[in-house]
């Protein structure tokens, strides 16, 4: 059921909002007479969408837009805006702030049902996914590559030794200024878990193609509603290289899973099988180890490194770079980043990596 947060200082049209979207039509409405009484409640509850009016007192509609991607900035909450001004200039307003739509007053039930079930299901053609996997069998160096190459927009859960972290990440790049600590803390994490929660991928900061960047919702199979399960991400360390193993879900007109073996944003071994069993978890999980025994089984074979690995290049320096940094040999560790540097200046992850570090041979010799 979804959860509907509807702001109006006018008592009618909360009420009507509350007849028309009932848990009957698969809602469920909580009101507000004031901007300032929703946002402490929204701290609690992420709504599957916001209705507000724009003419309120204290704070009007445009301010609790604002405030709310202020305060929730991980969120990527649908608003419609209620209003009984028909000007242009508060349209385009709105629409430049982000607003997704608008319902004039008064208002028709059938409208504002409509509406609001169309506005939910555009968004759901790009619904959140997310991966769990081990910080020892993937560190968080290459977690942050991860999200980075996949232009991923959300946050990184990390547990370990007790305590809970969370990474923000939009358009595949950390949000530092976010942090409520030192990022210094994730890379230490080497052991626990971790969880990629993946938001709806915001096009506009992004010029990457949406065949890359779509992925459908995954809530049904063979006529059973069932839950998305989490994809799989972990790492496979081969001499000095980590390949990287993930396995996700579709539900394409035959679902599916399917599951890759990277190394330097190729592909190098790749598995897929229709989706047979109702038990989605683990017939994930059982792919997924497939998958890592298949790849040791074919290096195994070869007795050879990947290719590609032949001479010093940039994924050489920054996974060379990256055990160092976890031996403690911070000084050779900056040196490898460094020249990795050299080779692609534009790596965000990268320039975190070095941040990190300096920050660490500043605060030994301190």
């Amino acid at each position: 059921m979804d959860t509907i947060v509807v702001v109006d200082d006018e008592s009618i049209y909360r009420e009507m909002c509350e007849a028309t979207l009932t848990p009957d039509a698969g809602f469920r409405v909580l009101s507000f007479a004031s901007a300032s009484e929703a946002l402490p409640a929204l701290e609690r509850v992420e709504p599957a969408l916001i209705i507000s009016d724009i003419r309120m007192p204290e704070m009007d509609g445009f301010a609790f837009h604002r405030m709310y991607q202020e305060q929730f900035s991980c969120r990527l909450t649908p608003f419609i805006f209620l209003t009984s001004q028909s000007d242009p200039e508060t349209i385009v307003r709105g629409l430049d702030a982000g607003v997704d739509d608008y319902l004039n007053k008064p208002l028709h039930p059938d409208i504002l049902q409509a509406k609001v079930r169309s506005l939910l299901q555009r968004y759901r053609r790009i619904i959140s996914q997310s991966y769990t996997g081990r910080l020892e069998d993937l560190p968080f160096c290459e977690i942050m590559r991860f999200c980075e190459t996949s232009f991923l927009t959300g946050t990184v859960e990390l547990a370990s030794n007790g305590q809970i972290l969370n990474v923000p990440f939009s358009g595949g790049e950390i949000a530092l200024e976010n942090l409520g600590f030192d990022i210094e803390q994730a890379f230490e994490s080497r052991s626990g878990t971790f969880t990629i929660k993946t938001s709806k991928i915001d096009y506009r900061s992004l010029s990457v193609s949406q065949e890359v960047l779509a992925v459908s919702a995954g809530t049904s199979l063979q006529g059973e509603n069932l839950t998305r399960p989490p994809g799989r991400l972990s790492g496979l360390q081969v001499g000095s290289r980590l390949l990287q193993l993930q396995t996700e879900y579709s539900d394409a007109a035959t679902p599916w899973l399917e599951s890759i073996a990277v190394l330097d944003g190729r592909i190098l071994h790749k598995l897929t099988q229709e989706v047979t069993s109702k038990d989605l978890v683990s017939a994930l999980n059982q792919q997924h180890e497939q998958l890592e025994a298949d790849v040791r089984q074919r290096l195994e074979q070869q007795n050879q490194q990947p290719k590609g690995t032949d001479g010093p290049d940039f994924h050489t320096f920054y996974d060379q770079g990256y055990q160092e940094y976890c031996q403690g040999n911070y000084q050779l560790a900056v040196e490898l980043w460094e020249r990795a540097e050299k080779l692609n200046p534009d790596d965000k992850t990268l320039a975190v990596n070095l941040k990190v570090v300096r920050n660490k041979l500043v605060s030994i010799s301190s």
